[in-house]
């Protein structure tokens, strides 16, 4: 009885475990890639969930206090700080715009990271803005802004500069959509994203999942 106790119990501890901030569930030997092979509304979920949903941030619930919640936002956006690497081959800054570019990376959706464009201030003063994103098919900008859901920011003056970066974007009569940290605790991150490029005819095109992506090790 000792003998198959502490059998089970280093066949528990011989289970390999999951990468940190992972939210992929461990799974039956086999099953993932019989599911991909033979479902294709799986194949494509579980693709979505390898490519975009891979990691997530920790939802304010989580946290003891709103200041160590902030915190840890402070830490994840912390500004001139771009270290995460994405599929498309691109250092963010966050795990939020991390998620935004693998979306667009697998829907095919061509943009820029940060790209320079020169505005001007109401006294004509010409500066640059890098905007999070930006879109050549319909020269559309895209910022993610660092936003609580009652709109408010981690960030010391950050929403006067958001602020001044809107009336830019208007006096030069640029085209620009936002999105905001708060959205991915509500799920309405990528819905939002989606549908900002759909209503100006941006076309998606999904890329397929190679073979050796379906015979990988996860599945």
């Amino acid at each position: 009885m000792r003998l198959d106790a502490a059998s089970s119990r280093t066949s528990r501890d011989a289970r390999p475990s999951l990468p940190t901030g992972s939210i992929i569930p461990p799974a039956k030997p086999g099953l993932i890639r019989s599911l991909v092979e033979t479902d294709p509304e799986f194949a494509r979920l579980w693709c979505d969930l390898l490519v975009v949903h891979a990691k997530a941030d920790i939802p304010a619930e989580v946290f003891d206090t709103e200041a160590d919640y902030r915190r840890y936002v402070s830490d994840r956006l912390r500004k001139g700080e771009a270290t995460i690497g994405s599929l498309a081959g691109v250092i963010v800054k966050s795990l939020q715009e991390q998620k935004i570019v693998n979306w667009l990376w697998l829907h095919s959706v061509a943009f820029d990271y940060e790209r320079q464009i020169a505005v001007e201030d109401d006294d004509g003063t010409v500066r640059h803005l890098h905007p999070d994103f930006y879109y050549p098919l319909t020269d559309t900008v895209h910022e993610h802004f660092a936003f609580n859901a009652d709109g408010t920011s981690p960030f010391a003056d950050y929403v006067q500069h958001a602020e001044g970066k809107r009336q830019a974007y208007r006096r030069k009569q640029i085209d620009f959509f936002e999105t905001t940290s708060a959205e991915p605790s509500s799920e309405t991150l990528l819905s939002t994203l989606e549908a900002e490029l759909a209503r100006r005819a941006v076309p998606f095109e999904r890329k397929a999942m190679p073979r050796s992506r379906r015979r990988s090790s996860l599945w």
